[in-house]
């Protein structure tokens, strides 16, 4: 996946990309480099694809839409 190869350059750049613009959802890029140098290989990242009855991937997308829910209230 582009985004765990690219986030230690990312950071290196000022969560700027290649081309100069931002890194979009800089917060959580950088969360999530945090939490793979803490936690090292105990993280293990796997494409799936989206809406296709993954029930991980279906929850996530569940407990996603909630908060969005709950931000336009």
């Amino acid at each position: 996946m582009a985004m765990v190869k690219r986030t230690h350059g990312w950071a290196k750049n000022g969560w700027r990309k290649a081309d100069g613009k931002p890194v979009k959802n800089e917060n959580l890029m950088a969360e999530i480099l945090g939490l793979k140098l803490e936690l090292g290989e105990r993280i293990i990242y796997k494409k799936v694809a989206g809406h296709a009855g993954v029930a991980g991937n279906e929850k996530a997308d569940e407990i996603c839409n909630k908060v969005l829910d709950n931000n336009e209230e």
